[in-house]
């Protein structure tokens, strides 16, 4: 990233979950800026055209949905935007700690106190849309579904009379309805797929799931006796656009879904000076600024090691490395660790023959390659894919070496780098 797009709005997700891709995407936001709700994704979209990023990447964002008994005593949907309980990293863990903190792993989603509710209900985090959930999954529909669940995957007319939907997408509903309703059209032609009939005048345009709240008094039943005096909690998100076949045809389409907190998450930070949606970057992997700056990410070691074993080699950039060690039978780190030094080949490939114990995972402990190793090698590679023999077995060839490490220095693990956001933020602005 250079210092001309520095403060556009950018996308972060993160491997390790939902809370370190929100404090990389806060940080780099920065004072005064935010985290995307679903209509700044809403906007984003109607400012581009696919595959631009806002279309072509799925999205976390800071619009939530409660669901739970008002103090009228009814059964209530509330759509909040960037407000409410779970607008901050704290309040969104808290929530989702009915999910996480389940041993079992029956639980999804997360919970709010009946309290909570209630303050979100009056508006006192600030404005939401409120939905009478039995008048809205009650009432009549020209395009059910099955029984009365008036959720799922929606033909245009249908979406715009959709009470929920407007709600989540935002300001914009209807102009994004349009928009997709008019890109649907667009693919069918381009695909020269039919354009008649009702996927053609009529088409499904956006997938609009929620399938976990208890729409019938037998689950609401059930709910309540899990969950007392607590109401439902979730973040939304946001799918990229694409053309699954549905019902017998193939259809463009983007989602809206209810966000589990072992889902991939990604965040777009937008920072306080941003005013307009036309640029939205995607924000680099730690792999990506691992392999563009790995010589400012080689730490001293405390006491070099003369001899480090045999070690599997990896080529990187231009470089080659020695990965970091595996214990037992398991499948290389892939991690890069000591430079190569010097690197002399040690006769021809030969066959190098392991259980197929790792099933589509290729593993074997490192007693397997000494074992067949020349007496002066120290090093190897694989020259071959993997392949099998029989049921039991998995083979490939495998060159050996003898190397020369530099054992002062080792580079970070890109898991590592991931956790030191200052440091990756700081090289996503250096120049390579």
């Amino acid at each position: 990233m250079n210092r001309s797009t520095e403060r556009q709005p950018m996308a972060f997700f993160h491997i390790d979950g939902m809370v370190p891709a929100w404090e990389l995407s806060r940080r780099y936001a920065g004072e005064g800026g935010r985290l995307a709700t679903l209509p700044d994704i809403i906007e984003a979209r109607l400012q581009t055209k696919f595959p631009a990023p806002p279309w072509s990447n799925y999205f976390t964002t800071t619009t939530a949905e409660y669901f739970g008994t008002g103090r009228d005593g009814k059964r209530k949907l509330i759509v909040a935007h960037g407000v409410g309980p779970m607008a901050t990293l704290e309040g969104v863990k808290q929530a989702y700690s009915w999910e996480y903190k389940d041993k079992d792993r029956n639980r999804s989603g997360g919970r709010i106190s009946q309290e909570e509710f209630w303050k979100i209900e009056a508006g006192e985090y600030g404005e939401v849309s409120i939905i009478d959930f039995d008048a809205y999954f009650n009432a009549p529909r020209g395009n059910r579904h099955w029984e009365d669940w008036p959720l799922g995957t929606k033909r245009f007319t249908d979406a715009l009379n959709d009470e929920l939907l407007a709600a989540r997408l935002g300001p914009k509903a209807e102009e994004y309805l349009q928009r997709s309703y008019h890109d649907s059209r667009k693919w069918r032609e381009s695909q020269d797929l039919a354009c008649e009939g009702e996927d053609y005048t009529n088409p499904y345009v956006i997938s609009h799931q929620g399938s976990k709240y208890p729409a019938h008094q037998q689950s609401l039943d059930w709910f309540n006796e899990q969950s007392p005096g607590m109401a439902m909690a979730y973040l939304v998100s946001t799918d990229q656009q694409m053309a699954p076949y549905y019902e017998g045809g193939q259809h463009l389409w983007t989602g809206v879904n209810l966000h589990d907190w072992n889902d991939g998450t990604r965040f777009l930070a937008i920072p306080a000076s941003t005013e307009r949606f036309d640029t939205v970057l995607i924000g680099p992997h730690p792999d990506e600024i691992l392999d563009l700056h790995w010589e400012k990410l080689m730490r001293p070691v405390k006491e070099p090691m003369p001899e480090v074993g045999m070690r599997v080699l990896i080529e990187f950039g231009d470089e080659w490395f020695s990965e970091y060690p595996k214990v037992g039978a398991r499948m290389d780190s892939s991690d890069p660790e000591f430079r190569v030094l010097s690197r002399q080949r040690i006769g021809k490939p030969v066959l190098f023959r392991t259980s197929a114990g790792g099933g589509f995972f290729y593993k074997y402990d490192i007693q397997e390659i000494v074992q067949i190793a020349p007496p002066s090698a120290n090093a190897y590679r694989f020259t071959s894919a993997v392949e099998r023999d029989g049921e039991d077995w998995m083979v490939r060839m495998i060159q050996f070496y003898h190397v020369e490490l530099d054992t002062t220095h080792r580079l970070i693990r890109a898991s590592e780098l991931g956790q030191d956001f200052d440091t990756l933020l700081q090289l996503m602005d250096t120049p390579v």
